[in-house]
């Protein structure tokens, strides 16, 4: 170990303390996981005493905790009761503490987890793969929303969701008021967005009985494997696509990142997982690549209570979903973490609340929001007296930004030569310039919009449009002088 991983060492002396089998253990290798805003995680692959290999995640916190999460212990009891009750989650290992840093230790699960790859690995399966996938997930999240599941929790005393709420949409808008209440600095859009959907919700004559919802259940957090030896605690990677993994059906082998998990209501999962915001670009209505119906047939077989009378508030919680991504978004961009580069990241996340909360403000308004206008390079031009133009700073500012924009574009689109996590952060850069670039473009004034039900909705309009401005800006590579 090199003195940067002290840390992980300590940890691991800390387990060892309490289980012996990790006892004079060797670490091999430590690799630093993707993904993972709020928690880190580490994959440890691990030489044990007797010579055998162990590979386990190691998780901790990273930075200020995003409002409303569970803490490590309470996400590590949580996940030990799932595992016990029949839910496919990772086995947890241990719970450790060492100079003030608490860590949760998992069984390593093989399997595709990145959305993206899912979508374009999984995209030619039979349609029977399909349905047969969906209703996997969907008996899943039944176990999860059960009765027995709450019931056992709400009697454990040690599991942290003894208080169990009166009904579940009290206890999902309550998670959302609390979340809400926790931004420094919402904007006028989000506010809006906020009244509009507590106000419908306080309409809902169908209280159910509140369950344990994920409440980040979606793709990303979902592990699927297609042979049924992946779950086994092996340091080889997992398949790049379904093609190479052709020795089983495929198959949901996993439930990761549970600290966003509250009591709420049953149709808060279902809102999020379908989600225009969680497809990915996917075309389909669950996760953005499995048929809806298949799911729902799971779902119902594991959770009796389902009616499919609530299918009509589906539209309400997908848009419940939207706000409340656009919400977590918000807490991130104001959050400060360790590094340049995880501060870079979190920021830019931040910047994404407009376009994700832009169709649940466009329903409540009843119309489309176009981004304003940005200024054009030639309307930043100052003209001295003799006629002749004369760049402003502003407009040399604008193309320092836009050279360095392209530079940096360039860097990744030329050959193979850069990749991984190098290809990752030249493109955030990339990104961050974009984003400047739009800020600096925008108008000092946007024209007030008339006909608005009132002045709280002309503000979200107009600052909405603006913020859409920024976020879909795309400059043109090359001069403009």
């Amino acid at each position: 170990m090199t003195e940067a991983d002290e840390p992980i060492r300590l940890l691991l002396d800390q387990l060892a303390s309490s289980n012996p089998k990790f006892r004079d253990s060797l670490v091999l290798k430590a690799q630093h996981l993707s993904g993972g805003a709020i928690n880190r995680n580490d994959r440890l692959t691990l030489q044990l005493s007797d010579g055998s290999i162990s590979d386990l995640v190691m998780r901790r916190g990273r930075g200020t905790p995003v409002p409303g999460t569970l803490s490590r212990d309470q996400e590590f009891k949580l996940v030990h009761a799932l595992f016990h009750a029949g839910v496919p989650v990772p086995e947890p290992i241990g719970l450790v503490q060492a100079n003030h840093t608490q860590a949760s230790f998992f069984r390593w699960f093989n399997g595709l987890t990145d959305p993206r790859t899912i979508l374009k690995s999984y995209a030619g399966l039979l349609p029977e793969q399909s349905s047969n996938l969906a209703m996997q997930l969907g008996a899943t999240l039944g176990v999860i929303h059960s009765e027995s599941l709450a019931q056992g929790l709400e009697s454990d005393a040690q599991s942290g969701f003894t208080c169990r709420p009166a009904d579940g949409v009290s206890g999902s808008v309550y998670t959302l008021e609390e979340s809400f209440r926790e931004v420094k600095a919402p904007p006028s859009y989000l506010v809006f967005a906020m009244n509009c959907i507590c106000d419908e919700a306080k309409n809902f004559n169908n209280r159910r009985p509140a369950v344990l919802c994920h409440n980040d259940f979606r793709l990303g957090n979902l592990m699927f494997s297609a042979s049924p030896d992946a779950t086994a605690d092996t340091s080889q990677e997992p398949p790049s696509s379904y093609d190479d993994a052709s020795s089983g059906e495929p198959y949901l082998a996993a439930i990761l990142d549970w600290e966003f998990a509250q009591w709420g209501d049953p149709m808060a999962d279902l809102g999020w997982l379908t989600a225009t915001c969680w497809r990915f670009g996917g075309s389909q209505p669950v996760a953005g690549f499995l048929p809806l119906e298949p799911f729902l047939a799971g779902y119902r077989s594991k959770f009796a209570g389902f009616d499919d009378a609530w299918l009509s508030e589906l539209s309400f919680w997908q848009r419940f979903a939207h706000l409340r991504w656009a919400i977590i978004a918000c807490q991130q961009g104001e959050r400060a973490l360790s590094t340049r580069e995880e501060t870079l990241e979190l920021m830019i996340t931040g910047l994404m609340k407009a376009s994700i909360v832009k169709p649940v403000v466009e329903y409540y308004l009843g119309r489309t929001i176009e981004p304003v206008k940005l200024l054009t390079s030639s309307s930043q031009l100052d003209r001295d007296p003799s006629g002749q133009h004369k760049l402003s700073y502003r407009s040399e500012a604008s193309d320092l930004l836009r050279e360095a924009w392209q530079l940096l574009r360039q860097e990744v689109s030329v050959g193979d030569s850069v990749k991984g996590k190098l290809k990752y952060q030249i493109l955030m850069a990339a990104n961050a310039v974009r984003l400047a670039m739009a800020c600096d473009q925008l108008p000092t004034e946007v024209a007030r919009i008339k006909n608005s039900v009132n002045k709280m909705a002309v503000e979200a309009e107009c600052d909405l449009a603006r913020d859409l401005a920024v976020w879909n800006y795309q400059p043109q590579a090359g001069h403009t002088l």
